[in-house]
């Protein structure tokens, strides 16, 4: 019962089996889908004992600090001011009626006086700013 496999089959079963192997290893690799990479940061905080940190701050005079704030208030006045004469002007063009401008000539009236205070405030806080500005 010993029967003998000719050589041809013998190569012709092995090439068979070699392109059996590449095509099925060719096929699983496409079909695998790509590694997810991901990127992971981690943050550490690291108390360093010993040292420490001196931050130095300017605080302003109580007088300057106040012609500050009277003088952007006075902007934001003003800022509402124009647009308050600018909607008597529509007023005005639309109907032909003055009385708008009493009004905005009041408020006018009051954002000057403020104006000028805060910029004898300012005259007051530095004097060499005071010196830098003409007064009508």
């Amino acid at each position: 019962m010993n029967k003998q496999i000719p050589a041809w089959a013998l190569y012709l079963t092995i090439g068979i089996a070699v392109l059996l192997l590449c095509g099925v290893s060719g096929a699983v690799a496409t079909t695998k889908p790509e590694p997810e990479v991901r990127t992971v940061t981690e943050t550490v905080e690291k108390e360093v004992p010993g040292k420490t940190k001196t931050v130095e701050k300017e605080v302003l005079s109580s007088t300057c600090r106040s012609a500050l704030v009277k003088s952007a208030q006075n902007m934001s006045d003003f800022n509402s001011l124009v647009g308050s004469i600018g909607d008597a002007i529509v007023a005005f063009t639309e109907t032909y009626d003055s009385s708008q401008f009493e009004s905005v000539l009041a408020q006018q009236q009051i954002v000057i006086d403020d104006m000028l205070a805060a910029i004898s405030e300012v005259m007051l806080c530095d004097s060499t700013i005071g010196a830098e500005i003409d007064l009508p």
